[in-house]
């Protein structure tokens, strides 16, 4: 089952600080966290995103434009094949290293963040 999240439907522009399970298993409209390969949770004011270490199957993630400071979180998602965190909070370039153990992660999209206009940003990032 391919299931995305879509915050910005009618109704769903919360402005709420965590990703919750209960929201993430409302709006996909699915059983269990597992059945989710897509989530996209854009502009939903995000700090807290922790539940995606519950979320196994998840293959593409868009959390552009919330608050995420962290990507500790994305390193227990080692299905994920593409990651939007355009416009969000992260400020470090060590913030990286959390998905340099995600072997199917093709694609990172992290411009409009403090970290990217670091010199060293996309030198950082290829690696």
């Amino acid at each position: 089952t391919v299931s995305v999240l879509y915050w910005r439907e009618k109704g769903c522009a919360d402005t709420m600080a965590e990703l919750t399970s209960t929201a993430v298993l409302a709006k996909t409209k699915v059983d269990n966290l597992a059945a989710v390969k897509n989530l996209n949770a854009w502009g939903g004011e995000f700090e807290d995103v922790s539940i995606v270490r519950q979320l196994p199957n998840l293959e593409v993630l868009a959390l552009s434009v919330n608050k995420i400071n962290g990507l500790g979180d994305f390193a227990y998602c080692s299905n994920l094949k593409e990651l939007y965190l355009r416009k969000n909070n992260v400020s470090s370039l060590a913030e990286v290293k959390h998905l340099g153990k995600l072997p199917k992660l093709t694609v990172l999209w992290l411009c409009d963040n403090p970290c990217a206009v670091h010199p060293l940003y996309r030198t950082f990032v290829v690696r």
